[in-house]
């Protein structure tokens, strides 16, 4: 045989041999990636029913945000509804009262003695406005000789008390709008406030009674406080407007608050602040409870509540 076949032969036995051993190599890689691709078939993400829905995704989004705008806008409009007759009818602004107090020197100790005087004078809590007024300009011509300055803004809250037939006006209502001329810190304000209600409770508290009259109100006094703070516009006007139902979180209907309904607001916000049921069922409160209570969001006598001080004085 000559070279060149067995050149050839070599050759093609080379060959097959060759293919012999690669074919299960072949087969084996083929039949894995095979597999792998029907893994990844099998794995590939299918999007979501929104993703699939564009325009109703759009349209959801959209709607809850109308939804939104329309609620807020009408709890305003409700909200405003209320409280706008307040801000119109008030006849005394909070700069104007901060303007009574500093232009007098009218101190809390002044003021307390006052009103121990007018309760001796006035046993029956009735009297008036001229009596009133007399007996106070009496007592305060050491403190402020030629009267009282700016008293033209105070003569505007003593027309709005309550007048009987014989024309004669609670003495504790006419204490309060007088303590409008305090000067003072605001706890020395609500001081004053506190004695007029602690010497009311004391007129028809027994004399076998425990507590000192002067150590604690009770809820009754606080509540006729409130009354005479709302009647004398010493409370903000956003303040004298409550939810009509609580449970209702979507839709809200307001209406004008009353004292019990803003005390027991400003209980329970103590109640949480302070994790102390007491004054759920309380009978009296000390000072410093009252003053919690008055300073406190719910209330915020004085506007005290805000901490700007433009919205203080527009309130």
């Amino acid at each position: 045989m000559s070279r060149i076949g067995r050149i050839g032969r070599g050759r093609l036995s080379r060959w097959k041999l060759f293919e012999r051993c690669n074919k299960p190599f072949c087969t084996a890689k083929t039949t894995t990636l095979t597999t792998k691709s029907d893994a990844e078939t099998s794995d590939q993400y299918t999007p979501g029913f929104f993703s699939r829905n564009p325009a109703i995704t759009l349209g959801g989004i959209a709607l809850g945000i109308g939804i939104y705008l329309y609620r807020n806008a009408h709890n305003r409009r409700t909200f405003a509804t209320v409280q706008e007759p307040f801000t119109e009818n008030a006849v005394i602004s909070p700069y104007e009262a901060w303007e009574l107090r500093s232009k007098n020197n009218l101190t809390e100790a002044d003021f307390k003695r006052l009103v121990e005087e007018i309760v001796r004078s006035f046993p029956l809590g009735i009297a008036t406005i001229k009596e009133l007024d007399q007996f106070t300009a009496s007592k305060l011509i050491e403190i402020c000789p030629n009267g009282l300055q700016k008293a033209h803004h105070l003569e505007r809250v003593l027309e709005l008390l309550q007048r009987d037939s014989s024309g004669r006006v609670n003495v504790d209502a006419f204490l309060v709008a007088l303590s409008l001329a305090v000067k003072g810190a605001v706890e020395d304000r609500l001081r004053c406030i506190y004695t007029i209600a602690a010497l009311s409770d004391a007129a028809w508290m027994d004399d076998d009674a425990t507590e000192d009259p002067r150590e604690v109100v009770s809820r009754q006094s606080v509540e006729k406080i409130l009354d005479l703070l709302l009647l004398t516009f010493q409370i903000p006007s956003e303040k004298r407007v409550v939810e009509e139902n609580q449970a209702n979180f979507f839709l809200k209907d307001y209406k004008v608050a009353s004292s019990c309904a803003l005390l027991e607001a400003a209980i329970r916000a103590d109640e949480k602040q302070t994790e102390s049921p007491r004054l759920q069922t309380a009978d009296a409160f000390s000072f410093e409870e009252f003053c919690r209570l008055l300073r406190g969001k719910d209330i915020c006598v004085w506007g005290e509540c805000f901490s700007n001080t433009k919205k203080k004085m527009k309130n």
